[in-house]
């Protein structure tokens, strides 16, 4: 049983890589380049989402450990202006927090409830009816695709190419790797 988040609508790993597959696709984002995390916020997701806003706020203003959150009801992704400028300068975890976020926007927007990095989860589910781990696939999925992923790559190959953190690349690394990416 997982606890990490909310129980939502099962997705195996497949179904989330096509849809960010799709999603990369259908806005004509290179595969083999970073994804433009700040601007596909800001540009994209209020033309698909009807009434989104995005809200970088001062960190004293944010609820303790929320890096980013998404709150469905409001329909507003709530940022740390920290996190926001590291992902402006290209920091890999930064830019991993929002797309986490977007995963929970892309995922779950009509499920309800507060979507936030770094706040607890509540109840008991199989690991692919839960909210962070298929935000957290989402995000691994969106920044780096699988696709485009090679046996000579190295973590930090990945790590550069797609602009992400290491731990994210050493996760698809090993994946890759393992073949993990299938299972599920």
């Amino acid at each position: 049983m997982f606890e990490d988040g909310y129980k939502v609508k099962p997705m195996s790993k497949n179904d989330i890589r096509k849809l960010t597959d799709m999603v990369r696709g259908f806005f004509k984002i290179d595969p083999k380049k970073p994804f433009p995390v700040l601007q596909f916020i800001e540009n994209v997701v209020p033309e698909c989402v009807e009434g989104f806003t995005f809200a970088i706020l001062d960190d004293n203003e944010c609820e303790e450990g929320l890096l980013a959150g998404y709150y469905p009801i409001e329909k507003q992704l709530r940022c740390r202006q920290s996190v926001y400028q590291k992902a402006f300068d290209g920091d890999g975890a930064s830019r991993g927090h929002l797309c986490h976020e977007l995963g929970h926007i892309f995922l779950h927007r009509n499920q309800g409830a507060v979507l936030a990095r770094g706040c607890a989860g509540i109840g008991q589910h199989a690991k692919y009816e839960d909210s962070e781990w298929q935000a957290n696939t989402f995000e691994r999925e969106l920044l780096i695709p699988f696709g485009q992923l090679t046996s000579e790559m190295t973590i930090d190959d990945i790590a550069k190419i797609y602009k992400t953190s290491t731990a994210l690349a050493e996760v698809a690394y090993d994946r890759y790797h393992k073949n993990l990416w299938q299972e599920i």
